[in-house]
């Protein structure tokens, strides 16, 4: 779109009233209203200029992660920011979701899945499950957190009443993880990897 700071778009997302959140790779962070375009930059008080993921949270705040630069809260206009010395593993955050219990999670490269808990954000202490890359955060209809993760090859993990179980996908690719997850109206799950295109499992029951 005509007036994007920059034209590598890396997380989307529409907020409660409307407007359009572009994160993009180096120019920070953009809302779109019908014919306007805001960006925002650490100049504003953003804390890195590579945003990967953005989700809206309970009270309309959002919720940015950043690469090499931890997770930014935005609300009001005021940005908050969260990084290792708030519980944090590292500083980058490939996934970020508020489900609909109001808890904020973080996926992170290399740290794994952390959530907040108060200020500080705290591991979900199921490692032997849950890898250390998460890339991708999803609830579904019936309130279960989906994960998508990289270990020996691509995985998504769901956490039903916080029980996970791994369903590992065929890849003929090394290194290959899952990037993207959502739900059609039919209950399928899809799943967006890096390098194997796109895979749809029949029900996340």
């Amino acid at each position: 779109a005509e007036g994007l700071p920059g034209a590598f778009v890396r997380a989307l997302c529409e907020d409660g009233e409307g407007n359009m959140w572009v994160g993009t790779d180096g120019f920070g962070l953009a809302r779109i209203k019908p014919v306007v375009i805001r960006s925002y930059g650490r100049e504003d008080g953003l804390a890195g200029d590579c945003v990967l993921s953005i989700c809206e949270g309970a009270e309309g705040e959002l919720w940015i992660g950043l690469i090499a630069d931890g997770l930014d809260r935005f609300k009001e206009g005021v940005f908050e920011h969260y990084g290792t010395e708030q519980g944090l593993p590292n500083d980058y955050v490939d996934a970020v979701l508020c489900d609909r219990n109001r808890t904020v999670w973080a996926g992170t490269w290399g740290g794994g899945l952390s959530r907040l808990e108060g200020n500080r954000f705290v591991p979900f202490a199921n490692p032997g499950e849950c890898s250390g890359v998460v890339c991708a955060l999803f609830e579904d209809k019936c309130g279960n957190l989906w994960l998508g993760q990289q270990r020996a090859g691509p995985e998504i993990v769901r956490l039903e009443s916080g029980k996970p179980k791994v369903f590992q996908l065929q890849s003929r690719v090394t290194g290959t993880d899952v990037r993207a997850l959502a739900e059609d109206k039919h209950g399928n799950l899809w799943i967006g990897t890096q390098g194997e295109g796109l895979y749809r499992s029949k029900s996340s029951q």
